[in-house]
């Protein structure tokens, strides 16, 4: 589905997953994150979507975690948001993808499927992602390239490359390396061959540096913390005035200068998108 000419949100329902990535930004932090997860009522979540919908038109939501999931009720909430605007799904896709198949719809649900092949056999989820495209659901498969899992990107894909299968480079510390700033030239060259792409750019083994940019996240796009706090984007800027479940919530009326170094997630590819 397009998110052409549309706002876009990233929702952070909770931190909270059943997994536990030694190359997640979690990793080691989750006791600490797990206090600002905050569970909404049901009617409080559509009521911040509709207004949404009100003020702004249709969107594209894409829904993230932590596993979102998880989140108490999850499948019934987004069921209805996603009568309101477009989702797309980031999931490790631990749940039965029956309960997906029998209560959403898949020209307003997309999904985007995290391979931890520390949780999951490729079997496993094979026979997953088959059920999915019987029932005609877009699936999108990406892995981390976490640098011990770089040498079986090929046999990854071999086995996935039915379900478009990509690499996200890994931002974080390894053996006292800083990724994906340290990756060794191999390792670029095996990651770049299934790089993942977001609105056709795409992601960078070689970060480039965005700050001072001119940069339209707060105005077109924003991210939703799991205890409602707006940020401008994913990096971490100061939050916007009102919180996301708020009456009075808005966005910003102009773009404002970047203030992150690099742009982890691409997020800016996605602000100069909407018209």
């Amino acid at each position: 589905m397009s998110t052409m000419d549309k706002l876009n949100f990233t929702w952070l329902t909770n931190h909270a997953c059943n997994y536990r990535c030694p190359y997640c930004f979690l990793d080691g932090r989750w006791d600490e994150f797990k206090k600002t997860d905050k569970h909404f009522p049901k009617n409080k979540i559509l009521a911040a979507w509709a207004r949404v919908r009100q003020k702004y038109g249709e969107a594209h939501i894409c829904i993230s975690g932590g596993e979102p999931t998880i989140y108490p009720d999850f499948i019934n909430i987004l069921k209805e948001v996603s009568e309101l605007h477009t989702v797309g799904i980031c999931t490790n896709l631990s749940l039965d993808v029956n309960t997906i198949i029998d209560n959403l719809n898949p020209r307003r649900v997309d999904l985007s499927v995290s391979f931890h092949p520390h949780f999951v056999k490729i079997g496993e989820m094979l026979d997953k992602l088959n059920v999915l495209k019987e029932f005609h659901w877009p699936v999108q498969l990406m892995c981390v390239g976490w640098p011990p899992l770089i040498p079986q990107l090929g046999d990854y894909y071999v086995h996935f490359k039915g379900f478009n299968f990509s690499v996200l480079p890994f931002w974080g510390t390894y053996n006292g390396k800083m990724y994906p700033h340290d990756y060794t030239a191999e390792e670029k060259e095996a990651i770049n061959i299934y790089i993942a792409h977001r609105e056709n750019e795409s992601f960078k083994t070689e970060p480039v540096r965005v700050k001072d940019r001119m940069c339209r996240a707060g105005q077109v796009y924003a991210h939703i913390e799991p205890d409602g706090r707006v940020l401008k984007c994913s990096a971490g800027a100061e939050p916007l005035q009102k919180n996301f479940f708020d009456s009075h919530f808005s966005l910003l009326a102009e773009p404002s200068p970047c203030f992150a170094e690099y742009c982890h997630c691409l997020e800016y590819v996605v602000c100069e998108k909407v018209q």
